[in-house]
């Protein structure tokens, strides 16, 4: 659990930093700087990957990945500062659908972890279990419920939801199922 908790603090601290990036910055700017950080975030990877030696860094990837992700270092961080980059490429006109999606991706994610590990029993889908899965929709519904009004967050938390336990990776699906979601709304 100790582990789960460090990987989910820099996950939320990712999360936060692309959302203040883009609220400082706007869905243009953001773009540009998240991209270069994604190259910047494989280029290490790939150095890493060959033999370069970053202790410090290292030891933070090394410490925080799961081990189906030491294949690439860093992985899970470039993919999801990668959706980043696709969301504000593809809803730049849209920085609400681009800040819920990030919210839910950040902080339902972590919820559904944090949580699934913590007092999860029944399992829905390989290591997901039916809690983790419930705390992801109620904090999704909030996230979402920041930006549109409830009827809206509930309809795109339970697609988001479904979408989650699912054996993608969750730094693609999980913010792509909300923003699909709300541009599938008429009117938004």
């Amino acid at each position: 659990m100790k582990k789960e908790l460090l990987r989910k603090l820099f996950h939320v601290l990712f999360g936060l930093f692309i959302i203040f990036t883009i609220w400082f910055f706007g869905t243009s700017d953001a773009f540009i700087g998240l991209s270069i950080l994604t190259l910047i975030g494989i280029m290490i990877g790939i150095s890493i990957r060959k033999g370069a030696k970053y202790p410090l860094l290292q030891k933070i990837i090394f410490t925080v990945e799961r081990d189906h992700e030491k294949h690439f270092p860093g992985k899970a961080a470039i993919t999801f500062f990668l959706s980043a980059c696709v969301l504000l490429f593809f809803f730049k006109g849209q920085p609400q659908i681009i800040f819920a999606a990030i919210l839910v991706a950040t902080l339902a994610d972590t919820a559904a972890a944090l949580i699934g590990k913590k007092f999860g029993k029944i399992k829905i889908i390989k290591n997901k279990t039916l809690e983790g899965t419930l705390a992801f929709f109620v904090v999704s519904v909030f996230c979402i419920g920041l930006f549109y009004n409830l009827q809206i967050a509930m309809f795109c938390a339970i697609f988001a939801s479904i979408i989650e336990p699912l054996p993608w990776d969750d730094n693609w699906s999980v913010p792509f199922a909300v923003a699909l979601a709300l541009k599938l709304i008429p009117g938004i």
